[in-house]
């Protein structure tokens, strides 16, 4: 009994600082409420980013670029930040769409289901009141859910989107440049893992191409090696014809002058014979006497 008693006790503490902070956080909800149905597109462009299987979006049959031309304040709903759609006005004065304040109806319901679901809210000693239906626009009570349509709105708003015969055009390649732009981000994400694939892969093979260098090198002082040898044994060999060249011309150019001194009577040489084998190296060979 005690447990129940002190659990009224907060409830009706709670319940009165609830009745105190309940206009601002319908306020706050009012607020938030245009924002949370705000843009496909952002949510579209969050859902292309992920891998996982891209969920369908509804198009709006008459979306607006409110970057390209700006929606005016007067035709705009404060819920849905859309121009109104079958405006209606409700016991405060102010416009909505009708969708959208039926939304605010229906949304009032649920919580005062919630309330009426919690036993010790309709306890005989509980002080607790259900939430008032407060207007989206003012935060003040409505005690009638009667909806007038706005006729003049309706056809101030209708004017508005006649004078923007190419709003779907521009909605429509402004989705395909997104569209575009995530291509183009996607493609460039696969070129840098594939870069760095390419990178890894690049060290992971650089000691094998360094081995494979110094195996060059190796062959190539060994081919360097054997170039100076065969160089070597040409002069050698070109060395000993151009000696031996040398020594028949020179025995040529003798016997020429000699035959042409005898001819003349000039000079009569001396016998002499050559020794095997002691022929010089270079020139002519010399007589035993010198």
């Amino acid at each position: 009994v005690r447990p129940a008693a002190s659990r009224a006790s907060a409830n009706g503490q709670v319940s009165r600082q609830s009745q105190g902070s309940r206009p601002s956080r319908d306020l706050a909800a009012a607020r938030s409420a245009p924002a949370l149905a705000a843009s496909p597109c952002t949510e579209a462009v969050q859902a292309k980013k992920k891998s996982k299987p891209k969920p369908k979006v509804k198009e709006k049959t008459l979306s607006i670029d409110e970057d390209l031309l700006p929606i005016p304040h007067g035709l705009q709903c404060v819920i849905c930040r859309d121009p109104f759609k079958d405006p209606v006005f409700t016991e405060d004065g102010h416009s909505y769409c009708r969708g959208c304040i039926l939304d605010w109806f229906k949304a009032h319901d649920a919580r005062v289901r919630e309330f009426y679901d919690v036993p010790g809210n309709i306890a005989p000693s509980s002080r607790k009141m259900p939430p008032s239906l407060l207007a989206p626009m003012t935060q003040l009570p409505l005690t009638s859910r009667t909806l007038q349509p706005n006729i003049a709105l309706k056809q101030a708003v209708e004017a508005f989107r006649s004078e923007r015969p190419a709003e779907e055009a521009r909605e429509r390649e402004r989705r395909q440049l997104l569209r575009k732009v995530e291509e183009v981000q996607a493609a460039e994400g696969n070129l840098k893992s594939n870069f760095n694939q390419e990178l890894q892969s690049g060290y992971l093979s650089k000691p094998l191409t360094q081995e494979q260098l110094g195996q060059a090198n190796v062959e190539l002082k060994a081919a360097q090696e054997e170039a100076v040898k065969l160089q070597e044994q040409a002069v050698a060999v070109v060395g000993d014809d151009f000696d031996d060249l040398a020594y028949e011309l020179e025995q040529l150019e003798d016997e020429l002058l000699n035959q042409s001194a005898e001819e003349l009577g000039l000079v009569r040489l001396p016998y002499h014979t050559e020794m095997p084998g002691q022929r010089p190296r270079f020139g002519r060979p010399r007589s035993q006497s010198a």
